[in-house]
């Protein structure tokens, strides 16, 4: 179901415009500097659950790639991402 529902999202953004400008915003928040996912959610406005799957595209395409570990807050270590 969830698959589903999440295939039928990206379908529906990519004719609306909506993943376009998702993917913009993202790749010029990288382009300032390295982030790890929630400081481009802070950046850019966007869910947790938009730019995760935004970066994961974007990874396998080659144009961003994880360069680091941010281990200074609390938790699980961060993966820090950079426009290649």
């Amino acid at each position: 179901m969830i698959a589903e529902t999440t295939f039928e999202s990206n379908r529906t953004n990519k004719k609306d415009g909506t993943y376009l400008r998702t993917t913009k915003m993202i790749t010029h928040a990288l382009f300032m500097r390295r982030m790890n996912y929630r400081e481009i959610c802070d950046a850019t406005g966007l869910s947790q659950n938009q730019v995760a799957g935004r970066i994961n595209e974007l990874v396998k395409k080659g144009f961003v790639r994880a360069c680091g570990i941010d281990n200074s807050e609390k938790g699980h270590p961060k993966k820090i991402y950079e426009l290649t």
